[in-house]
């Protein structure tokens, strides 16, 4: 009988293993895959510094006295490894480099380039096609995020526990002891990020595949438990935090999310975007018309397929705010590891059809053979030039990070200084969270940054960070914020802005005046002379915009409309506004209307753009802007320019600003 097949669940088969005998040159390629994968990151990687969500494990988390639990969810993750990790290096290196933290997840990543590359053997893949997928997988530029933020080990591990269990179950030794360190591997899987139990969903479907579900009941049942218990306990918590709602309307997102996400990820990872859909329609194409082979002679790369699914799934519900479909960076990793056996199968499945090929009777065509020696360097060649696209894809998502978090380096050295004061402590208490401090630098209280500066953990600033205008740009960094009270009486003027029309609201706001217009649209108008504009130049475009769609504003408003007819919106409007001559301080009132929705408040010094569209537009405070309700948007240090970015296609109405010379009379 032939490796892998299975009689009955009584009896014990050997699975398919990788072949015995490979080529001296595909295990010197694959060799040199890993080394290249280390090292381009690890060069990529060298000037990171620490970043978003590792600020709640260096902060937050620990064993003893701790502001949350170990068990305590982060997000919707159960991250006990991770943390654990992170606290060990913590205890022995502080924040002196970020090297001790980064180095654990590109030895994490090429382990997992390495379990694929196996994976793709095990399965019967042509070796070239499966060493050249590899590559690919390890250069990945697509799944950059993964690789250039050192608390992606949660995500990295999940998947590199999960490839390890597959490999043991189908390995050799007494079933027991295979089945007993598979289910350990599966723990700890979960224990890392919830890419786990895609993990075990893929480990589910190859042991109900070989073995049927009494083994697959085994292996899983006690890490299944302990993870249902520890969400009952304790992760449903992470639900209600990070605001996810389950909702008739999210679950609809699902298919569109996956389906999305699935060719987004495809046509990233190929270098070629515009291919996506018809990559995924292939793929799932070759594995509808092959299921009942998947199944019975590749059921790990069915698992696989599943896995990548229920991964895409389980984000469109925990991740509901990003909309139906985003597609971020860290999600095409797993993604592509979970894909990749079915895309070397696919395409090994290719050359075998070459093979196969029979001229005509008479004819002078090439055989199989010939065929075969012609399509399986074509495909590694096709992989390659996707490879390079990736590395050029991660050249530029490392630069940006670098730049990014090097920029905030510097910002909290700064502010972590200036708070040394008790008077800005006091000030800046309630200007939290942030999203300089809160998304981006992560959970960085005030009290928090004051602290790690006074036990020497962070650098001390140079010369060069305590200019006027560095302490100007992180005094307004920890002064920003949102409130639902105005905090002072100084007002607004508007300087510029980009994608929007404007229309006047009058300061009588008892009854709102309707005009309509001779197209037949209406448009909201309160003063007879005023002339709205953009850019200086006359608006000839009117918005029309529901009367009873917006709650009453004070003092002097206006409505910020999206310029659609001058501006292809996929991108946010923004508005430029400076502090009214002789203002310390300032309040802006901020209307969405009825739907409601999020407004980006950020400063324009500190990040040296107006909030333009593109890679200069930034990360900034993202307020919430209740449901036919209002927000105060308050900034205290005088001298830098607050932008307003309104999302996309929504009409804002902004109240609060003084006349100036600007779009706003």
């Amino acid at each position: 009988m032939a490796p892998g097949a299975v009689l009955s669940e009584d009896r014990v088969e050997t699975a398919p293993q990788p072949p015995g005998r490979l080529p001296r040159t595909v295990v010197l390629a694959h060799a040199a895959t890993l080394v290249v994968t280390f090292s381009m990151w690890a060069y990529l990687d060298r000037n990171l510094w620490f970043f978003g969500d590792e600020w709640d494990f260096l902060t937050r988390r620990g064993l003893h006295g701790a502001y949350f639990s170990l068990w305590a969810p982060h997000n919707e993750h159960w991250s006990v490894l991770p943390i654990l990790l992170w606290r060990a290096i913590y205890s022995l290196e502080h924040l002196s480099s970020y090297w001790p933290y980064l180095v654990p997840l590109l030895l994490a990543h090429v382990a997992v380039v390495h379990l694929v590359w196996r994976r793709c053997l095990r399965e019967g893949a042509d070796p070239w096609v499966a060493t050249a997928l590899a590559l690919l997988l390890g250069l990945l530029g697509a799944g950059a995020e993964d690789l250039v933020w050192a608390f992606q080990i949660g995500f990295v591990s999940s998947l590199l526990f999960g490839l390890l269990a597959m490999e043991v179950v189908e390995g050799t030794g007494r079933p027991v002891a295979r089945d007993a360190a598979a289910a350990c591997l599966a723990l700890a899987a979960l224990m890392c990020s919830t890419v786990g139990v895609a993990s075990c969903v893929a480990l589910a479907v190859l042991l109900l595949g070989r073995w049927g579900w009494r083994r697959a009941v085994t292996v899983l049942a006690v890490p299944l438990s302990a993870y249902a218990l520890w969400f009952a306990l304790a992760g449903h918590s992470g639900l209600k935090a990070t605001g996810d709602s389950f909702g008739v309307p999210v679950f609809l997102t699902v298919p569109v999310f996956v389906a999305s996400n699935l060719a987004n990820d495809l046509g990233h990872a190929a270098s070629w975007p515009n291919a996506g859909p018809f990559l995924a329609a292939a793929v799932i194409a070759w594995g509808l018309w092959g299921r009942r082979r998947l199944f019975a002679r590749h059921p790990a790369v069915l698992g696989g397929a599943c896995a990548a699914v229920v991964f895409y799934a389980l984000a469109a519900t925990g991740r509901d705010r990003i909309g139906p479909t985003i597609s971020p960076s860290r999600y095409a990793y797993v993604g592509a590891v979970f894909l990749l056996p079915a895309l070397a199968l696919m395409l090994t499945d290719v050359r075998d059809m070459a093979a196969r090929w029979r001229p005509a009777r008479g004819s002078t065509g090439p055989r199989g053979s010939q065929w075969t020696m012609a399509v399986v360097p074509v495909m590694v060649l096709l992989v390659a030039a996707a490879t390079a696209g990736n590395v050029i894809a991660g050249v530029r998502f490392a630069r940006s990070r670098t730049d990014y978090v090097r920029g905030l380096e510097d910002q909290i050295i700064t502010s972590a200084a200036l708070l040394q004061s008790a008077d800005q402590v006091k000030r800046a208490l309630n200007r939290y969270p942030i999203w300089a401090s809160g998304a981006a630098s992560g959970y960085l209280t005030p009290y928090l940054l004051a602290r790690l500066y006074r036990e020497r953990l962070l650098p001390r600033p140079g010369a060069a960070l305590m200019t006027p205008t560095e302490v100007l740009n992180d005094l307004s960094w920890l002064d920003l914020t949102g409130s639902s009270h105005p905090s002072g009486r100084g007002r607004f003027q508007v300087l510029s802005s980009v994608g929007v029309t404007w229309s006047r609201v009058g300061p009588a706001l008892g009854r709102r005046q309707r005009e309509v217009l001779p197209s037949g649209r209406a448009d909201l108008l309160g003063a007879r002379d005023f002339d709205p504009v953009i850019d200086g130049a006359a608006m000839d475009e009117r918005r029309s915009v529901p009367l009873d769609a917006w709650p009453r504003g004070p003092g002097a408003c206006a409505l910020a409309l999206p310029a659609e007819a001058h501006f292809p919106l996929t991108f946010p409007a923004s508005v430029r506004l400076g502090f009214a001559a002789g203002a310390r301080a300032g309040s802006l009132w901020v209307s969405l209307g009825k739907a409601g929705g999020k407004v980006l408040a950020l400063l324009a010094r500190p990040w040296g753009t107006e909030g333009l569209p593109g890679s200069a537009a930034v990360q900034g405070q993202a307020l919430t802007v209740p449901a036919g309700g209002h927000l105060w948007v308050n900034d205290f240090a005088p001298g830098d320019d607050l932008v307003l970015q309104l999302p996309p296609g929504r009409s804002a109405e902004v109240c609060g600003f003084s006349p100036a010379n600007g779009n706003v009379a």
